[in-house]
């Protein structure tokens, strides 16, 4: 809460607090919009307020609302501000966005220089990841901590793996992020 006051002109109103609430925490998915929205307390209960929000850059993008819609690209921290009479209050509304990470379906490690690695879309984005390929058996045959995108279709002691169908699991180590599973198929 702050305590504001304004010079006392005839006829004016002294707005003696205003209090904001932000809405949050705030996690989206990749691509999709998230609300962020605020409440304002004002006293007196009849005094003006006008909002002002900007994006991380600092750009403005929307002003006279109490909520908003955003798509953020990456982590950002959105800024509100609300001016009521003599009184200005700033709040930041962190953003977090969660990737979803895009393993392909085929590779070929076959020297050719196309397609020689499995890559994951995005697996840098989560450098505390583990990732576990198994045959169809279910023995582990390759393990990776902060994978790189650099499997090239060894086993784990070097040997060349067949032509088959492999399944993986991709423990990307954020809280509230379940496991990837999968399957990827080796073509030589």
């Amino acid at each position: 809460m702050t305590d504001c006051e304004s010079p006392r002109l005839p006829l004016t109103i002294t707005v003696t607090s205003l209090v904001i609430t932000e809405s949050g925490p705030h996690e989206v998915e990749e691509g999709n919009e998230e609300e962020l929205s605020i409440d304002i307390d004002v006293f007196p209960d009849d005094d003006d307020y006008f909002t002002v929000w900007s994006d991380g850059t600092g750009r403005i993008f929307s002003t006279g609302t109490l909520s908003e819609w955003v798509t953020p690209e990456e982590n950002t921290i959105y800024r509100v501000r609300v001016d009521a009479g003599a009184c200005s209050e700033l709040r930041e509304i962190p953003v977090e966005v969660i990737f979803q990470i895009d393993p392909t379906a085929i590779f070929s490690p076959n020297g050719d220089g196309r397609n020689d690695t499995w890559y994951i879309g995005d697996i840098g984005r989560y450098p505390e990841s583990t990732l576990t390929v198994y045959n169809r058996w279910g023995a582990m045959v390759y393990q990776a901590n902060a994978y790189q995108n650099d499997w090239d279709g060894r086993s784990r002691d070097g040997t060349e793996l067949p032509l088959a169908t492999y399944y993986f699991v991709v423990d990307l180590n954020q809280f509230g992020l379940k496991p990837v599973t999968g399957h990827v198929t080796i073509i030589r």
